[in-house]
């Protein structure tokens, strides 16, 4: 994984970012920065991972409007850097696998990640074709205050709705 200290000592207009947390991505750098006096999360692609910056920015444009995804602020494709709002909370692979919070609190929240899956299956339906979002893990979705958010889809791409629910259920078990 680079480290984000190389963009942000090397690009004048990252200079003064101030890093509060980095996200675990086997892919790409994600973090969460104080970027021009505001707090968001920053995204740097790998260079054999840039032409997914569009994908994503792509979701996020037309589906921010309607879904539980961050709002993306701003697509840097010269430095392959996608900013987009924090969203607030927990990803659902901790709280799964938090021995505190009850079976019934689990239950209900793998009700509105179904929910969701719904939603985003049916908002990017065309036609015939359905998109999926890909990489569907646990921790590709936050539960914020009551409501779960999903996040990463640099993977979006036409498939059937089911290889989403796979994905998912391989990640239930895995974690």
């Amino acid at each position: 994984m680079r480290e984000i200290r190389r963009l942000i000592d090397t690009v004048e207009r990252y200079k003064y970012t101030t890093i509060h947390n980095q996200f675990i991505s086997k892919k790409n750098t994600v973090v969460y920065v104080t970027l021009n006096g505001k707090t968001c999360v920053l995204k740097w692609y790998t260079p054999e991972f840039s032409s997914r910056l569009e994908t994503e920015y792509s979701v996020l444009k037309n589906g921010s409007s309607a879904l539980n995804v961050p709002f993306p602020i701003e697509k840097d494709a010269e430095n392959n850097v996608l900013i987009m709002n924090h969203i607030t909370g927990k990803n659902l692979c901790d709280l799964i696998n938090d021995v505190n919070i009850s079976v019934t609190e689990k239950n209900k929240v793998i009700v509105m990640l179904a929910d969701w899956f719904v939603r985003f299956h049916t908002y990017f339906k065309e036609k015939n074709n359905f998109h999926v979002r890909g990489d569907s893990i646990l921790r590709n979705f936050i539960l914020s205050e009551s409501d779960v958010y999903g996040v990463d889809f640099e993977e979006f791409r036409v498939g059937k709705p089911v290889e989403d629910v796979a994905g998912l259920c391989s990640s239930i078990l895995a974690s």
